[in-house]
């Protein structure tokens, strides 16, 4: 079903995926079979936000910390531009992102292996349940393990192929809110209700062409 006549698309796309949301929000199984698809980070980004704020409860923020590894940089002006903002404001894929806001019953998905025996693993989708300074609490969705209880703790990361001319440590819970997902993170994935944002990208197209075409 294509979605021709709307004023914001992220609306248009987030009632249509998640119809009666607020009667549904903490309902797992409402959680477990649907996912908005797009084709950016930034995007999944912000359609995350936009469903995080339609939830009722408190929001939680987390912020990550960063650090260079200095013992690759041996120029000492690359040094002074790699300040903490600097730092923080780096995304690359892999990575959790600098500014993590969570509520309770949000779904988050994993982005490292923590422990395969217990099913926690990379793409693994979880609900959260409870929420503390150091570690998170969530449930999983699917999978042999579907309901079990399980704890994230912050750990140390690092891209295994660093985007930039230097080595970044970050210090964050290897997760995102999974309202929404790239389409990379979506394969092998089975769900019954699917929205594929492309609005984007074909206002996008039509500037290119428009710009082409004179």
């Amino acid at each position: 079903m294509l979605i021709t006549e709307f004023e914001d698309p992220i609306l248009a796309i987030v009632q249509s995926t998640y119809p009666s949301f607020a009667d549904n929000y903490k309902s797992y199984e409402y959680l477990k079979s649907r996912a908005i698809l797009a084709s950016t980070i930034e995007v999944v980004d912000q359609i995350n936000d936009y469903v995080l704020n339609l939830m009722s409860g408190d929001v939680r923020v987390y912020y990550s910390s960063n650090i260079f590894d200095r013992s690759e940089i041996h120029d000492n002006n690359i040094v002074e531009v790699l300040t903490p903002e600097f730092l923080s404001s780096l995304c690359t894929s892999g990575l959790p992102n600098h500014k993590i806001k969570l509520k309770v019953g949000a779904p988050i998905m994993l982005l490292r292996n923590l422990d395969q025996s217990e099913g926690l693993c990379n793409g693994t989708r979880l609900i959260v349940t409870k929420l503390t300074t150091h570690v998170l609490e969530a449930k999983i969705m699917g999978g042999n393990h579907h309901g079990n209880i399980i704890y994230i703790p912050r750990m140390d990361m690092s891209p295994s192929q660093s985007p930039w001319p230097f080595k970044l440590n970050k210090r964050q819970f290897s997760i995102v809110v999974s309202y929404s997902m790239t389409i990379n993170k979506s394969q092998g994935r089975s769900l019954d209700y699917v929205g594929l944002y492309l609005a984007r990208d074909i206002l996008a197209m039509d500037k290119f062409m428009l710009h082409f075409l004179g």
